[in-house]
């Protein structure tokens, strides 16, 4: 991207990182289509820029991976202590899409 710009993927991991947790709960809740987005993004990236061809730590930026870290980390935990309190709607809320 150029200079001073972030790329899709990008934005919307950083954003779902930074943003207040009222947010992050919403954004968890509809996890599905925001990690379709991302997953979009970046095919769209790595097919029109050739990137493929890169080492798998030169396709994207520490910083973008360590924000989808994160958020993988949250969305476990998540998904884990929904389990925890309610199996049925845990496992049911899994298979939703």
């Amino acid at each position: 991207a150029p200079s001073g710009q972030r790329l899709v993927h990008e934005e919307l991991a950083l954003q779902w990182v930074v943003c207040p947790i009222a947010v992050k709960e919403k954004a968890a809740s509809h996890s599905w289509f925001f990690f379709d987005v991302i997953i979009k993004s970046i095919g769209l990236r790595l097919h029109g820029h050739s990137l493929l061809a890169k080492s798998r730590k030169e396709r994207f930026s520490m910083g973008f991976k360590e924000d989808i870290s994160k958020i993988v980390k949250a969305v476990a935990h998540e998904i884990v202590k929904k389990h925890i309190k309610d199996p049925k709607l845990a496992r049911h809320r899994s298979e939703e899409r």
